[in-house]
């Protein structure tokens, strides 16, 4: 009986083990984001900017500015970002992580300068000096230079759900490297905008010829290419640019910011608007939750401080994925 309970127990925790944790386990028990942010608003007076037109000056915040928010896929009461120190000559980036449960800014290096992206094994990669890309744990313990060659700009890295590979940027080709730098493969189109999940990943390609943006749909098995949605740039129509894409890893659709509006469209094309904005209130970057709630955005807010000064802030915001219970964070400093 004792090697039966035994051989139990050590099956039991061999079982247990083994187990794989799911994408994101504790992403809102409890959601603690509330706790630090702030109701949104939107403001749309105090402009246009005639009559200062091009001399029109712009001030920074006394203190810092915030950007390139992303979310732990497995919590998402924990992001990170960039910490811009707007006092500091020359500027200082710092890489920082937020627990709202906690209530506790960590600075994880002074070495970054844009777009982190966490994986679900814990490491934080991103751009750092010399338009190199880097990683370093989510504790700030080994930070690592992944990329080293000479006169290149990465940029975006990207990791896959499983955080053994990550797709990166450049300026003529888009490089597949596993966890460690390591080359691996090349996507075959020049990709200026993009997200990586599962096999999918969305970019945007520009038609200048036609003043389109193009969102196609790949996968890094047999790279066909789908198309899911199109937004007009040409003048005095359509959404604009497309400045940001985020893939939603619980459903096939995509997250998008064109130049007044934020939109999702599924797989299929179907697209739905869930917010806008104006020429004070602009998001720029976005980033879907590991359970697909909760977007985290950049947004630059500008308000006309004298008759040729506006004072511009990047922040953060959060809102559900329906747009709805928009808030900014309000970041201890």
């Amino acid at each position: 009986m004792r090697d039966f309970l035994l051989y139990s127990l050590v099956a039991l925790l061999f079982t247990t083990g083994c187990q794989q944790e799911p994408i994101c386990s504790d992403c809102l028990d409890p959601d603690c984001t509330f706790n630090i942010s702030i109701p949104a608003t939107q403001n749309d007076s105090l402009f246009p900017l005639e009559p200062c037109g091009s001399i029109t000056e712009y001030t920074l915040p006394p203190n810092y500015n915030y950007l390139d928010g992303c979310f732990n896929p497995r919590n998402s009461n924990q992001i990170a970002f960039i910490r811009w120190n707007t006092q500091s000559i020359p500027f200082v980036f710092e890489l920082c992580s937020y627990d709202f449960c906690k209530d506790k800014l960590v600075v994880l290096t002074d070495k970054a300068f844009s777009r982190p992206d966490w994986s679900v094994k814990g490491w934080i990669v991103f751009k750092g000096p010399g338009s190199q890309i880097w990683k370093i744990k989510s504790n700030g313990d080994s930070l690592t230079q992944l990329t080293m060659v000479p006169n290149e700009n990465f940029n975006r890295p990207t990791w896959n759900n499983s955080g053994t590979k990550f797709l990166v940027g450049s300026w003529t080709v888009k490089i597949i490297s596993d966890e460690n730098g390591v080359f691996l493969d090349t996507l075959p189109d020049v990709l200026n905008v993009f997200d990586w999940k599962n096999n999918d990943v969305v970019y945007v390609y520009l038609n200048s010829d036609e003043d389109i943006d193009y969102i196609l749909l790949t996968d890094t098995l047999s790279y066909s290419k789908t198309e899911i949605d199109t937004s007009s740039y040409a003048s005095g129509s359509g959404d604009g640019f497309i400045n940001d894409i985020g893939l939603n890893p619980q459903r096939k659709e995509v997250f998008w910011i064109g130049n007044n509006r934020v939109c999702v469209t599924d797989f299929q094309g179907n697209r739905q608007q869930i917010t806008t904005h104006n020429h004070l209130n602009w998001y720029t970057y976005l980033d879907v939750s590991g359970d697909g709630k909760k977007l985290l955005l950049n947004r630059i807010d500008r308000k006309r401080t004298g008759p040729c000064t506006v004072n511009e802030r990047h922040r953060l915001y959060l809102m559900e994925s329906d747009g709805s219970r928009e808030r900014r964070i309000n970041f201890p400093e």
